[in-house]
């Protein structure tokens, strides 16, 4: 599927006479833009970051947090500082799959499995993306990345900004259920704009 993105340009399709239009990409386009301005971290930059928000935490009181989506390298990140034993903060953390066209291949490609960890990190969960109807990924496609990814044991906790978002999760919870039962998976929704009896 075509990442979506907002044209930051207008004009002529030849290239005639474009100007700035002030939009912004859309998520994770943007992101995608930024890693080709901006270096990417290294490794010990990476560690240097996530042990100054760390310690940020701790001097609030703060002793765990829930990382709601994690991109692959983020996650990797936190766990090389696991494996070092260097959290000060214990970490709740979803795995986040940026990739509509292929969210089960992405899984594939970890270093972790669901419920890895311990009491200072725990990968619980793939959330956030890819997003139902109004993100970047159809229902089809939605429901496709939950029947990939729950045989690898994955469970979900994804993003819902919409009521029409919350109904397309709820169908694909539904038809996941279907082929293989997700009640004891504890499979959760977060972010709701507004329950809906059912």
């Amino acid at each position: 599927m075509p990442r979506k993105c907002n044209p930051t340009w207008a004009g002529d399709p030849e290239g005639q006479q474009w100007e700035l239009t002030g939009e912004l990409p859309d998520f994770p386009a943007g992101l995608y833009a930024i890693d080709k301005v901006v270096p990417l971290p290294t490794s010990d930059e990476e560690d240097q970051m996530i042990a100054a928000g760390q310690k940020q935490r701790n001097a609030l009181g703060i002793t765990s947090t829930r990382d709601l989506s994690n991109w692959p390298p983020g996650m990797r990140a936190f766990v090389r500082m696991w494996r070092q034993g260097r959290l000060t903060v214990r970490v709740s953390m979803g795995l986040e799959l940026p990739d509509a066209s292929d969210p089960t291949g992405l899984v594939r490609q970890q270093v972790v499995t669901p419920g890895f960890g311990d009491h200072w990190l725990r990968i619980d969960s793939a959330g956030e993306q890819p997003n139902p109807p109004g993100g970047n990924a159809t229902p089809q496609e939605y429901q496709g990345a939950y029947a990939g990814a729950q045989p690898l044991g994955w469970r979900h906790s994804p993003h819902v900004a919409t009521n029409e978002a919350l109904e397309a999760v709820l169908q694909a919870y539904e038809a996941a259920d279907r082929e293989s039962p997700i009640r004891d998976k504890r499979w959760v929704v977060e972010h709701i704009p507004t329950l809906l009896r059912r």
